[in-house]
């Protein structure tokens, strides 16, 4: 191939880019291009290529440390690290993943990045891997697949619940056949629903989130009925029921369509 076809797919590609990722204190960028990924710093005054990462790479960073940054190779079930802002990545030396997460690849730049950071923990990361949900603390080097019930499909973090540390989970997964939206308090281990069965819009759940400000606020993306979120005013047994939970709201086409018609777990 040419240079001037390759200089043409490139400019396509930084063109159609959508995905920027900051570190932790917004000192650099990396945005994600096809050929190459490119990382920015200086108020974008200066631009370096990334070195050692595939072409069409997903970066996340460390939520702590600005200096890190993490990328998964699906293609070879390990983890990409770099501990200069990003300038450069090397293999983790990963252990504990899956042996094939080829299917985990996002299937467009719209899905979520099954590869998570954790807030206020540095090195502390999550994969949602469709054979399990796995949990490193050293950087990547190794991962623990956490044994729960819950079959997690997509997974977000919110503060932490009161006299703990360690943030909520919250997911989207699957428990004896029903997909819902559900809160961990405990790493992962036990699982309570947040949500019920007349408050599902359509199970067309996208993405999630929790609050880092407000423990047990989350934030569900439903992917053409806007975005719902909701507050728990009180604690039932994992698993055994869904939770209390005191006024939501919904945003466009869900606040619409359910006006007026209370919700008993407080999603409108």
């Amino acid at each position: 191939m040419s240079c001037a076809c390759l200089r043409r797919k490139a400019r396509r590609a930084d063109l159609e880019a959508r995905l920027f990722v900051a570190s932790a204190v917004g000192s650099a960028f990396i945005v994600m291009t096809q050929i190459p990924s490119i990382t920015r710093a200086r108020q974008g005054k200066t631009w370096t290529f990334v070195r050692g990462l595939a072409p069409g790479a997903r970066v996340i960073a460390d939520r702590v440390d600005p200096r890190v940054f993490y990328a998964v190779d699906f293609a070879h079930p390990t983890l990409f690290a770099s501990t200069d802002g990003g300038t450069t990545f090397a293999s983790a030396g990963t252990t504990g993943l899956p042996g094939d997460i080829s299917d985990d690849r996002p299937g467009s730049s719209e899905r979520p990045l099954p590869l998570l950071a954790t807030m206020g923990k540095v090195g502390d990361l999550w994969f949602v891997a469709k054979s399990g949900l796995f949990h490193s603390t050293d950087s990547g080097r190794s991962f623990a697949m956490v044994r729960s019930p819950l079959r997690v499909m997509v997974l977000g973090l919110g503060k932490a619940p009161p006299g703990r540390t360690y943030p909520a989970l919250f997911a989207i997964g699957v428990h004896d056949d029903v997909r819902a939206i559900w809160r961990s308090d405990d790493v992962g281990v036990t699982w309570v629903r947040v949500n019920d069965a007349r408050h599902e819009y359509g199970r067309l759940f996208r993405c999630i989130a929790g609050d880092p400000r407000v423990f047990g606020r989350v934030y569900v993306g439903t992917d053409g009925r806007g975005i719902v979120y909701g507050e728990p005013s009180g604690a039932r047994d994992p698993l055994s029921a869904r939770e209390s939970w005191s006024a939501g709201k919904a945003s466009g086409a869900a606040e619409a369509a359910s006006a007026g018609k209370a919700s008993p777990n407080g999603f409108h």
